[in-house]
């Protein structure tokens, strides 16, 4: 389950994709209008039981998915949380001189880290090239992918969504695309259980 969270009239989005072999399955979109971040909490603890998920993705940007996640976090291990943030970093990758040689820095690799918010948007295209997501058509989310715009400030490669009806969606599959990145692969994460609660896991964001 990956989520854009909103506050109150603003709407968060919903996504929910299965993982069979090496695909991920878009099951479900689901949107929330006019709910405070108790209510919505209540609605992710229904679904992470009813549809017992592995993973659970929230968009912790703004106060209100913050509020959301913290109250999961007391009731769910965090291995299987993902906290995103587009303005908070991302380790990628090594850095590498142009031979592809792993530098080192007083004899350690250097860690290679991106912004989530740029980072997201480039493994949701890998993911979407290769083949990867499996989807019936959703039309608001093909017409905010389709509109999603790129500019390159200095080093960097901008991405924003100029749909008339908003990002929430195209955001919601940024998380996803998050998600995958962190956890690899969905299935050997545990599932999501009442008696598995903050003390099982001492991983932090």
């Amino acid at each position: 389950i990956a989520s854009d969270i909103g506050d109150g009239a603003g709407g968060s989005e919903l996504v929910v994709l299965g993982e069979v072999g090496n695909k991920y399955h878009y099951l479900y979109r689901i949107a929330l209008y006019s709910l405070k971040d108790d209510e919505q909490f209540e609605v992710f603890d229904w679904l992470i039981q009813k549809l017992q998920a592995n993973v659970i993705g929230l968009d912790c940007g703004d106060g209100t998915g913050r509020a959301i996640y913290r109250r999961l976090e007391k009731k769910y291990p965090k291995t299987s949380l993902v906290y995103y943030s587009g303005a908070e970093k991302i380790g990628v990758d090594w850095k590498k001189d142009d031979n592809g040689k792993v530098l080192l820095e007083n004899g350690k690799p250097i860690p290679l880290d991106e912004f989530m918010s740029e980072w997201s948007v480039r493994h949701l295209k890998t993911l979407l090239y290769e083949g990867r997501i499996l989807m019936p058509n959703d039309f608001k989310l093909e017409k905010q992918i389709n509109s999603v715009i790129a500019r390159t400030v200095g080093s960097r490669t901008v991405y924003a969504c100029v749909s008339e009806d908003g990002d929430h969606v195209f955001d919601a599959m940024k998380v996803f695309s998050t998600c995958v990145w962190l956890k690899k692969d969905f299935n050997t994460t545990p599932k999501l259980s009442l008696d598995m609660g903050t003390g099982v896991s001492s991983w932090s964001r």
